[in-house]
């Protein structure tokens, strides 16, 4: 019979290595996917949490959420690849014919902690975007605010009269100083001037005598 061909039966049994090997391979290559991307989703919220700062209580839960979500995401991938060596060992040894509701019950609480991580990084990632566009539409109204305030031809009129806050020439403001100069007394001073200065009208002055 065809399947007593030895030739049959080894290419059953390669078949069947190569099948449980992919088996294997992809449910492995699944859980290292949800570990890289949760290790990515973390840095993304902290990328976030410094560039868009968050303005309420319930920004920051969804950051908080979304952090916690993919950390557990990550020990959850850890724990099952060292218990997944576990149970192989066993299967080896002939330990256990089944699977392992251990390990069922953490790739379902791995899917669902990346899947939580996921939401909350749309939500935080959709508000920076809003909050990004709304700080942007600010500033370009404040610029052309300003530049309409500038190009404005009206507001040359409230400087018309700026000329008159100039320094004037200090000329005209002291012109009348030599008015202050003393005068000198006359020669022929009236005997009341002579009185008020303590030297007789007629007295001349002394000479030394030799």
């Amino acid at each position: 019979m065809a399947t007593e061909d030895p030739l049959f039966k080894e290419k059953a049994v390669a078949f069947y290595a190569a099948m449980v090997e992919a088996w294997i391979a992809t449910r492995m290559e699944k859980d290292r996917t949800l570990l890289t991307l949760s290790a990515g989703g973390i840095g993304l919220l902290v990328t976030l949490l410094t560039t868009v700062a968050p303005t309420s209580g319930w920004q920051l839960g969804f950051y908080a959420a979304g952090g916690l979500s993919f950390l557990a995401t990550v020990i959850l991938a850890i724990k099952i690849f060292d218990r997944n060596s576990e149970h192989v060992e066993r299967v080896i040894n002939g330990e256990v014919r089944r699977e392992s509701p251990f390990l069922d019950k953490l790739d379902r609480w791995l899917f669902r902690s990346f899947v939580l991580g996921v939401l909350c990084t749309c939500i935080v990632a959709g508000w920076s975007g809003y909050v990004g566009l709304q700080r942007r539409n600010s500033v370009a109204n404040q610029q052309a605010d300003i530049k309409a305030i500038v190009t404005t031809p009206g507001e040359t009129k409230s400087l018309s009269g700026v000329g008159n806050l100039a320094p004037t020439p200090l000329t005209e403001s002291l012109s009348g100083v030599a008015n202050l100069a003393p005068t000198p007394a006359p020669l022929n001073a009236t005997p009341a001037a002579a009185q008020a200065t303590g030297t007789p009208a007629n007295a001349s002055p002394s000479t030394p005598k030799e």
